[in-house]
């Protein structure tokens, strides 16, 4: 049986794979009912976010991640709540994100047009 995680990140797995464009697509089922998906170029890398709360559901270089808000001096930070995970941390201070995977340098995210 698929976790609710994993269901929700087949739905964006699916959409990246098969390369659809996301303009106008809003989530639904498996993933976070009426949550849009927010696609970012991060320095060539598409990146694929659904925020759902104080979570936001990422999928950046192949890999699913889920990562919980956090305090920053500046926007929103979003990190790994499960330490079995690979560590990433996201950061969103208006429309500009940031993605830095353990120990590489961070990347700028752009939002694009949906």
């Amino acid at each position: 049986m698929l976790s609710k995680r994993s269901t929700r990140f087949g739905c964006l797995m699916a959409l990246s794979v098969a390369g659809l464009s996301l303009a106008g697509v809003t989530a639904a089922s498996p993933t976070q009912e009426g949550e849009p998906v927010k696609t970012y170029d991060c320095d060539g890398s598409m990146a694929l976010a659904q925020f759902s709360g104080d979570e936001v559901f990422l999928q950046y270089r192949g890999t699913q991640h889920r990562l919980q808000a956090e305090e920053a001096a500046s926007g929103v930070k979003y990190v790994v709540e499960e330490v079995t995970e690979t560590p990433i941390v996201f950061w969103m201070n208006g429309d500009v994100a940031t993605v830095q995977e353990a120990d590489q340098e961070p990347v700028e995210c752009t939002e694009q047009a949906q």
